[in-house]
C-alpha cells in the first residue's frame, strides 16, 4: 500500500487500529496513500472503522497528522469508546467510520 515504514496494526471487532510511529511526525505523509489505505481497510479487509493510534506521550493531537486526519474525516475516540484491547491511558486515538 505504500504508506510508511514502521507501521503495525491490530485487526479485531470489525475495526483496524493502525499504529502510527512517531518518527513520521515531522514528516509529510502523502495524503494519497493514506487514501489508498483507507479504501484497503473498507474493500479488502471489511472493517467498520478505521483507529488511527500515537503514543500519548509523543503527540500533540492539535498539529501534525491528527490535525491532518480530521481533515478527512477522523474524530478524536473518547477515552470510554476505545477498544478493551487499546489502552487510552497511553493511547491517542482517531476514529474514522467506514
Amino acid at each position: 500500500i505504500g504508506v510508511g515504514e514502521g507501521w503495525c496494526c491490530h485487526l479485531a471487532d470489525n475495526s483496524i487500529a493502525l499504529f502510527i510511529p512517531p518518527k513520521l511526525f515531522n514528516i509529510t505523509l502523502s495524503r494519497e496513500h493514506f487514501v489508498n489505505l483507507l479504501e484497503y481497510c473498507e474493500e479488502r479487509l471489511k472493517v467498520k472503522r478505521v483507529l488511527a493510534c500515537f503514543d500519548k506521550s509523543e503527540i500533540d493531537p492539535r498539529e501534525g497528522i491528527p490535525r491532518a486526519l480530521k481533515c478527512i474525516g477522523f474524530s478524536v475516540l473518547p477515552p470510554n469508546r476505545f477498544p478493551n484491547w487499546l489502552d487510552s491511558k497511553t493511547t491517542f486515538a482517531m476514529v474514522y467510520l467506514i
